[in-house]
């Protein structure tokens, strides 16, 4: 039985590296990480971004090694995933839902919005998170001591701390947002061959 589960984790585990190091590797090409002319190499041999999968493969190891001296800390740091999920699905979300009253820079829907109802889902999403962001962190039982305390909040603030100082200390001078690799004159011109192609095919 325990090998049934090990072999799902270990074939989850390869979705998880490549979807997990092309982050790295985006995050990267757009100047927003440490060593940042490294990770966001591609490899010419085989178009992948080598250097990215490596070091994750090494974080994720050296990580894996805290089980062995604590337990407690490799809890707290499994608990610290999921915090930082929902953290990140509450800060596109709000900054989305205070653009709709924006009516200066107004948003370009697609082809398919939730129309009056999006902003209550957003509201509503935004809630659900930050719900779970503050009860996350309990600990799992009374009373609270050093074997069963729950320590991803202690971990996300250094985290954040981490990254608000790496942002004003470097980040800040060479991350300017996304790079677009496809401008939207390109964009555009795609758009127009696709519209003359079109009734060209359904033409008889």
């Amino acid at each position: 039985m325990m090998t049934a589960v090990i072999l799902v984790f270990s074939m989850n585990l390869f979705g998880c590296m490549a979807s997990v190091s092309r982050l790295i590797w985006a995050f990267s090409r757009d100047h927003g990480l440490p060593f940042s002319g490294v990770l966001s190499k591609i490899s010419p041999r085989n178009k992948c971004p080598t250097n990215a999968v490596i070091f994750l493969t090494v974080c994720v190891s050296l990580l894996s090694l805290i089980n062995i001296g604590s337990t407690v800390a490799f809890n707290a740091l499994i608990s610290l995933t999921t915090l930082g999920f929902y953290f990140s699905y509450a800060l596109p979300t709000t900054l989305f839902a205070m653009r709709r009253f924006n009516q200066s820079n107004p948003i370009n829907f697609g082809p398919w919005s939730m129309g009056k109802i999006g902003l209550p889902v957003n509201i509503l999403a935004v809630a659900f998170c930050i719900f779970l962001i503050i009860f996350l962190p309990f600990p799992p039982m009374l009373p609270v001591d050093r074997l069963n305390m729950n320590y991803a909040s202690p971990v996300f603030v250094a985290v954040m701390i981490f990254a608000v100082v790496n942002y004003y200390v470097r980040a800040r001078k060479r991350f300017t947002g996304p790079i677009k690799e496809v401008s939207s004159e390109t964009s555009s011109e795609q758009d127009m061959e696709h519209e003359s192609v079109g009734p060209e095919k359904s033409s008889p």
